[in-house]
C-alpha cells in the first residue's frame, strides 16, 4: 500500500482535494442525498475515462495501435460505466420507491428523485478540473507519457473506480439504512476521498520527498 503523500510539491493533491470536498458541501449545506452523491461519482467515472483516453493518446505507442486501443477502451469501459450507473439507479432509486414502475426509465422521474440542480454542474465541473489539472502536470509535465504503457492504460482505471464505488455504495446503502444522517454521508464522503489519495499516490509513484520535475 503507498504512503499517503504530502501536499508539499504535488498541486494536483490539492486539485483533488478541492474536487471532493465539494459534495461534502452539497451534503452539510445543501441537503444533497445519498443518490445526489454517489450519482457524482458515476459521472467522474465517465471523466476518469475520458481522462485516461487522453493519455493513450499521449503515449509514445505506435498511431495504429493507438487507433485501435483508444476506441476499444471507450467501448468497454462506457459499458462499465452505463452497467454501474444503471445498478445505482435500481439500488437508490428502485428499490426504495418498488411501485416506480415504468416511470424509473424517464430521466425527468429520475432527475426528481435525485433533486439535480445546478450545483451538481458544478461540482462535477470542479472534479473534471481536478482530472484535467492531473493529466497536464503529471503526466505530461512531469513527463509520466514517456514510460506509460497503452496496454496497461487499459485497464487502469478499473482498479481505482471499483474501490471508490465499493466505498461509495456501501455508504450509500448506510445512509438509507440509517435514514439518511448527515454524519454517515460526511464519512462517505471522506472514504472517497481517503481513496483518492491512496489511489492518486500510486498512479503517480508520490513521495515524501519529490525529485525534481522533468521539463
Amino acid at each position: 500500500m503507498p504512503p499517503m503523500p504530502t501536499f508539499k510539491g504535488h498541486p494536483s493533491l490539492w486539485w483533488l482535494l478541492a474536487a471532493n470536498v465539494a459534495p461534502l458541501l452539497g451534503v452539510v449545506f445543501l441537503g444533497w442525498s445519498a443518490l445526489e452523491v454517489v450519482l457524482l461519482y458515476c459521472a467522474e467515472t465517465f471523466l476518469i475515462g475520458i481522462v485516461n483516453m487522453l493519455k493513450m493518446a499521449a503515449t509514445d505507442g505506435p498511431l495504429p495501435m493507438k487507433l485501435f486501443m483508444i476506441p476499444f477502451f471507450a467501448v468497454h469501459f462506457n459499458i462499465f460505466v452505463i452497467g454501474q450507473t444503471f445498478f445505482v439507479l435500481v439500488f437508490f432509486v428502485l428499490v426504495p420507491n418498488p411501485t416506480a414502475g415504468d416511470d424509473f426509465l424517464k430521466p425527468d422521474f429520475l432527475l426528481r428523485q435525485a433533486g439535480i440542480d445546478r450545483s451538481f454542474g458544478l461540482f462535477l465541473l470542479m472534479m473534471g478540473l481536478h482530472h484535467l489539472f492531473s493529466f497536464f502536470f503529471n503526466f505530461i509535465r512531469n513527463g509520466e507519457f514517456r514510460e506509460a504503457q497503452i496496454d496497461k492504460l487499459m485497464m487502469a482505471p478499473y482498479g481505482r473506480v471499483v474501490v471508490q464505488q465499493l466505498a461509495a455504495i456501501f455508504g450509500g446503502w448506510l445512509v438509507l439504512a440509517l435514514g439518511s444522517p448527515v454524519w454517515v454521508m460526511v464519512i462517505l464522503v471522506a472514504a472517497k476521498t481517503f481513496f483518492d489519495l491512496r489511489s492518486h499516490a500510486k498512479a503517480h509513484a508520490f513521495r515524501q520527498n519529490p525529485g525534481p520535475l522533468l521539463p
